[in-house]
């Protein structure tokens, strides 16, 4: 839902990052892993949860202060 609302108001995407800390981000990991690998998602994708644990996203960040950190260091990129 969130994908084809920024689709239609922004253009096309290029990269997703989605992350949680809770059992309820589950089905968001779910969901962006079912649409990861689709020929419909031309974007990258990054999913992580926040703490080691088991979970569908396949990366995960220690705590909030790396979550900063990765967000800064995304936001610090170049745009090709």
């Amino acid at each position: 839902m969130v994908l084809s609302w920024t689709k239609s108001t922004k253009g096309e995407v290029d990269f997703v990052f989605c992350v949680g800390d809770d059992r309820s981000d589950e089905e968001m990991f779910r969901m962006v892993d079912s649409v990861a690998y689709s020929p419909h998602m031309p974007a990258e994708v990054f999913a992580c949860t926040v703490g080691a644990k088991p979970s569908k996203a396949p990366f995960y960040l220690d705590d909030p202060v790396e979550v900063i950190s990765m967000l800064r260091s995304l936001a610090a990129r170049k745009v090709k």
